[in-house]
């Protein structure tokens, strides 16, 4: 029984749809009927139509020029229909310069009606019916003569619409009836031009809204374009001076640790020729050698001996031939108790010269170092080097011969230099007795 009934509901609901369908079918007839016959039975004298030389005239104009720099484009536009009460132009710079141009608008009579100074964009509605406007061509000139070298790319929306008394767009559905034969026309087909002349409004609103996005996303597009270009350039121009400075660091410190040419160069302090120009006057690695020794011997008077040593350095590397500074240096250490590093400096000095201060340093680093023997025998050399004002060598000298077993080595406690010191842990022995 309720499989039966839902059958039959089925039935009934397939017989309204179909009635339904049937029905919208025949009322789609009679609206198009309406409208067929209206039309043949309105007569030609009635409709308001432009003249023919003006019915291909565009409603709706977008164009897009280039502007080259130092010129001025004008374009003419005719406007002589009767239906056009208004026309709205709009403009915007998308590329080229500072994005900036000169807009003037000039009615046909030659008034000028906006003018725009360096403008990026605009928009302007003109009305017809003012006093120095009316019908005729106006002329739309983009001044670019202010600039000298860029290019600039202008996209312009120029569109004109028909307006109503009430404000609507007509566009082609401007055809109108007299008072007479409006009677012929019937409710709805009124309402369906009402509400198609609206929509086409909208729609004419719409599209020029979506032509100034279009616009503007093609400014900004190619302002980051540009953009994009410029950081891609500096930085890869960037990268290499890095990559470039990293190789000729990495050269010149590996130079430095091996005995190759190009070390041997920048220790020997040749690379300094390069830099001793200071004003006009030219000054020569033994200069520059001289002055740091004199400020090195500053610092020691002042008892400043680690800046000293830095400034003794500095002068070595200049000029290593020097003794002097060689000799200098050892002092500095002693008095810092460095022995060992005293030694290595007064060893260095004599090798470039034989002379009675580096002799009596180093006997002292070997004093203290407890190489007696050493000493006495260093001490002895200098006496006879220096004959006079020697009476602080023949003190050391006494002193040392007092002392019993010179030949024994008097180990002192001293701090090795990092580059002596060994990396190897300290391992625990035994002790053993030896039979003698």
């Amino acid at each position: 029984m309720f499989v039966q009934n839902l059958h039959d509901f089925g039935h009934i609901v397939i017989d309204k749809m179909m009635l339904f369908n049937f029905s919208f079918n025949l009322l789609n007839l009679i609206i198009f009927i309406c409208i067929v016959w209206s039309n043949q039975q309105i007569p030609n004298e009635h409709l308001v139509t432009p003249p023919i030389q003006n019915q291909q005239q565009q409603e709706e104009i977008i164009m897009a020029i280039v502007v080259e720099p130092g010129r001025i484009e004008c374009i003419y536009q005719p406007i002589i229909n009767l239906k056009y009460y208004s026309f709205e132009i709009d403009y915007q710079v998308i590329e080229g310069g500072d994005n900036d141009i000169t807009f003037t608008l000039k009615s046909p009579s030659g008034i000028i009606i906006v003018s725009e100074q360096k403008k990026t964009d605009g928009s302007h509605k003109i009305s017809l019916d003012e006093q120095n406007n009316g019908r005729g061509d106006y002329a739309i000139c983009f001044d670019n003569s202010f600039s000298y070298s860029s290019e600039k790319r202008i996209i312009i929306f120029f569109e004109i619409f028909l307006l109503d008394k009430e404000g609507n767009y007509l566009s082609d559905y401007d055809m109108k009836l007299s008072a007479k034969d409006s009677g012929l026309l019937t409710e709805q087909f009124e309402t369906f031009n009402r509400v198609t002349t609206k929509v086409k409004g909208n729609l004419n609103e719409i599209e020029r809204m979506q032509s100034q996005f279009r616009a503007i996303e093609a400014r900004d597009r190619f302002s980051i374009e540009v953009a994009f270009e410029r950081i891609n350039f500096w930085s890869a121009i960037n990268l290499f001076c890095l990559i470039f400075a990293s190789c000729v660091q990495v050269y010149m410190v590996r130079s430095l640790l091996e005995d190759s040419r190009m070390g041997n160069f920048i220790r020997h302090g040749k690379f300094k020729l390069f830099f001793c120009w200071f004003g006009k006057e030219k000054k020569s690695i033994m200069d520059i050698s001289e002055q740091l020794k004199i400020k090195g011997n500053e610092c020691f008077k002042q008892k400043l001996y680690n800046k000293s040593i830095h400034f003794y350095t500095l002068a070595i590397e200049a000029n290593p031939e020097n003794s002097v500074i060689w000799s200098n240096r050892a002092q500095a250490y002693l008095n810092l108790h460095k022995p060992e590093k005293a030694y290595m400096d007064a060893c260095g000095s004599l090798q470039k010269e034989l002379n009675s201060k580096a002799l009596f340093r180093r006997s002292i680093a070997l004093n203290k170092l407890g190489l007696n023997q050493h000493s006495l025998n260093d001490l002895n050399k200098c006496l006879k080097i220096n004959k006079e004002n020697n009476k602080e060598i023949k003190e050391l000298i006494k002193n040392l011969l007092e002392k019993k077993n010179l030949n024994i080595v008097d180990l002192t406690v001293f701090q090795k230099p990092e580059q002596l010191q060994s990396k190897n842990p300290l391992i625990k022995m035994e002790l053993k007795e030896i039979n003698k």
